[in-house]
């Protein structure tokens, strides 16, 4: 799995190509918690390359939504093919 951060105007995206599974969510869960300690509130995530989503990756994005609601912010995510979806 690879993660990309980028900053368009108030919005951090995060691009994520390949399988988010048990074994690579660490790595996505260490740029959501840098995220978070910025307070970033608008992040959306680019799924166009998401392969495939474990539980884990799932929990790690829904505790990134949960918290970035604590500052009056909103997570979006995109690009989901129908498979991952």
């Amino acid at each position: 799995m690879e993660v990309g951060l980028t900053k368009i105007e108030e919005v951090s995206v995060l691009t994520i190509k390949g399988r988010v599974d048990t074994a690579s969510t660490s790595k996505l869960e260490n740029i959501c918690n840098k995220l978070l300690s910025q307070q970033e509130s608008k992040v959306l995530i680019d799924g166009t390359s998401i392969d495939f989503i474990s539980s884990a990756g799932l929990r790690v994005l829904l505790k990134l939504a949960k918290e970035v609601k604590k500052y009056s912010g909103n997570l979006a995510v995109a690009h989901i093919n129908d498979y991952v979806h």
